[in-house]
C-alpha cells in the first residue's frame, strides 16, 4: 500500500463522511419543518371546533336553551391533541384542555339529564348551575382561541373579519325577515 493510496483513502473517507453529515443534518430539519407544519396544521383544525364551539355556547347562553348543545364538538381535538403537545407549552396545553374538558361537562350532563327527562337539559341550561357551566366552558373556550390563535394563526384572514362578515349576514336576513313598512 502506497502513501497515495492512503491518503486518497483518508481524503475520501473525510469527504464521504462530511457530505453524509450534511444530508443527515438536511434530512433531519426537512423533517422538523415538516413536523411543525402538521403541527400548526392540527393546531388550525383545532382552533376551527374551538370557533364552532364559541358561537354554540354563545347561542345557549343568550337563548337558555340547550338545542345548541347537542352541536358541542370534541373530535378534532381528541384527535389532534398529541400534536398540539408538542406546538404548545404546558399552560397553552392545560388552556385548551381545560376548554374541552367545560365542553364535555355540559355536553354530557344535557345529554344525561335530557335522557332521563326530555326537556331535562333546557331546565339545566336555565337554572343558576347550568348557566354557570356553559358560562365556564364560553370563557374557556375563548381562552383557548386566544392560544391557538397565537401558536398557528389562521393564515390571510382575520377572525375579526370574519366576525364582521357574520354580522353583515344577520343584519341582511333580520332585515329580510321584518315585514316592510
Amino acid at each position: 500500500m502506497s502513501l497515495d493510496n492512503l491518503l486518497s483513502g483518508v481524503v475520501g473517507g473525510v469527504v464521504g463522511g462530511a457530505l453524509g453529515l450534511v444530508g443527515a443534518v438536511l434530512v433531519i430539519w426537512a423533517e422538523s419543518k415538516r413536523y411543525r407544519r402538521e403541527s400548526e396544521g392540527a393546531a388550525q383544525l383545532v382552533l376551527t371546533e374551538v370557533l364552532l364551539n364559541i358561537g354554540n355556547l354563545d347561542d345557549v347562553a343568550k337563548t337558555l336553551s340547550a338545542a345548541s348543545v347537542k352541536l358541542l364538538s370534541v373530535s378534532i381535538w381528541e384527535a389532534e391533541r398529541v400534536r398540539l403537545a408538542a406546538l404548545l407549552n404546558a399552560g397553552g396545553q392545560m388552556t385548551v384542555t381545560t376548554a374541552f374538558q367545560a365542553v364535555v361537562y355540559v355536553s354530557r350532563i344535557a345529554q344525561e339529564l335530557d335522557g332521563w327527562n326530555p326537556g331535562g337539559a333546557d331546565t339545566w341550561v336555565q337554572s343558576e348551575a347550568g348557566r354557570n357551566g356553559v358560562s365556564r366552558a364560553l370563557v374557556m373556550m375563548r381562552k383557548a382561541s386566544d392560544v391557538l390563535m397565537a401558536a398557528a394563526p389562521f393564515p390571510g384572514q382575520d377572525i375579526a373579519e370574519w366576525e364582521r362578515e357574520v354580522q353583515r349576514v344577520k343584519q341582511k336576513l333580520d332585515k329580510a325577515r321584518s315585514p316592510a313598512p
